[in-house]
């Protein structure tokens, strides 16, 4: 099955609710963003307003300035706690191999 962000709601600034066409719903702190690797190409979520200025297009959360971010990373922010999901976030290269061994 294709992933799939069905609704996505602000509940405060950096923080989404999604609900994924898979049934489940979670909360994703979209910092990760911009603080880690990719931050230039996310530098302008830094501001508040810039980041709550979501949309939903083509199942995934997209901004302003063609900006848009993998269904099944924010999946992985949403649900990383969940050690049943472990194994399906290392094969997408989330976690490392070992870390669910």
């Amino acid at each position: 099955m294709l992933l799939k962000i069905e609704q996505a709601d602000a509940l405060s600034p950096f923080h989404i609710r999604l609900r994924f066409n898979d049934g489940r719903t979670g909360e994703v702190d979209i910092h990760p963003l911009f603080e880690e690797g990719a931050a230039g190409i996310f530098r302008a979520l830094r501001d508040a307003a810039v980041a709550d200025d979501f949309r939903l297009e083509y199942g995934t959360l997209c901004w302003p300035g063609d900006l848009d971010v993998a269904p099944e990373y924010l999946y992985f922010l949403a649900f990383r706690e969940d050690p049943a999901l472990h194994e399906q976030f290392a094969d997408w290269g989330y976690l490392e191999a070992a870390a669910h061994a």
